[in-house]
């Protein structure tokens, strides 16, 4: 059950000392449990971000989307140069490429 797990994400949160404060955001010592999710800018790592974004809001993380192009994207990749990560590979329509 999703609503469980978001439940149970929240509780282990509440535990480590993230506490809910101003805006929803969760706060620990003073510092806002937030970070950077990094992708490529596409239509479909887009809509990922969003959905991430929403369901890391909803536990009370703060999360900045920033899409790169793809160049920009490569050398993020290549430097670590991230908090968090979007990155995939698509096969295209045919899920069964052989």
């Amino acid at each position: 059950n999703e609503n469980g797990e978001v439940v149970g994400i929240a509780s282990q949160l509440d535990g480590a000392g993230w506490v809910v404060g101003e805006g929803g955001i969760r706060a620990k010592d003073g510092v806002p449990l937030s970070f950077t999710l990094r992708a490529e800018a596409t239509d479909d790592a887009a809509r990922v971000t969003r959905s991430l974004q929403q369901q890391w809001r909803a536990l009370g993380e703060d999360v900045h989307v920033e899409m790169q192009e793809s160049d920009e994207f490569d050398t993020t990749i290549n430097s670590h140069d991230y908090d968090a990560l979007l990155h995939g590979i698509s096969i295209g329509p045919d899920p069964d490429v052989y």
